[in-house]
């Protein structure tokens, strides 16, 4: 629901935002709460912007770290959902050219097709540190819709504008009025010509 946002954050990654190969949520999620800072959403800002981590991977984690580094981001007001692709069995990884077109199945340095299976388990506790959710991608499945319905949960706030509810204080107004009508009541007062009655020839002040 927030274009302008989204693209900010898109704007700040690049191909060279993770430096090795392989999986590594640690780095992952570091990476992510830089690019927060980046585009304006940082610790200071939580409270205006709802900041979430989206993680779709088959779960395998390469490097130590993850549950320390979601902890850590989660005590900063940021929610880390993750989705598992992939089977228990495994399956190989395709790779595809510059134009999208399959070239293969990526393999080692030894030739030998690499096989990737599933890791459920790391993908939940990760969400579960994270205060997040979990899904499991299938075809056709609903785990997209399901996410979204829960990021529309979350309280947001549009990036580029916020909110802001001031009560006037009325009755400083209301007071101001009533004194200057008072002093003007005084002034006019003092200026009114004392009324006079006549009695007889002689003229004689009301009192």
């Amino acid at each position: 629901n927030d274009p302008a946002a989204l693209k900010m954050y898109l704007d700040s990654l690049s191909p060279l935002s993770v430096s090795t190969q392989g999986t590594s949520f640690a780095s992952a999620i570091i990476e992510a709460k830089t690019a927060f800072e980046r585009g304006g959403a940082g610790p200071s800002d939580a409270s205006h912007v709802s900041r979430v981590i989206v993680i779709a991977s088959d779960g395998e984690d390469q490097e130590p770290g993850a549950m320390e580094a979601a902890e850590k981001l989660t005590k900063e007001g940021v929610r880390i959902f993750t989705i598992a692709y992939g089977t228990e069995k495994g399956a190989p990884i395709p790779e595809r050219d510059s134009m999208g077109f399959l070239k293969g199945n990526k393999k080692d340095r030894g030739g030998t097709e690499v096989i990737t299976a599933v890791h459920g388990d790391a993908l939940k506790a990760l969400a579960s540190a994270g205060k997040g959710s979990f899904y499991h991608a299938t075809m056709g499945g609903s785990h997209i819709n399901d996410l979204i319905d829960d990021l529309n949960k979350l309280e947001k706030t549009e990036f580029d504008s916020q909110m802001m509810t001031q009560f006037d204080e009325k009755f400083q107004v209301l007071l101001a009025l009533a004194l200057v009508l008072g002093l003007l009541e005084i002034w006019l007062g003092e200026r009114r010509p004392a009324s006079r009655i006549w009695k007889g020839r002689f003229e004689v002040p009301a009192g």
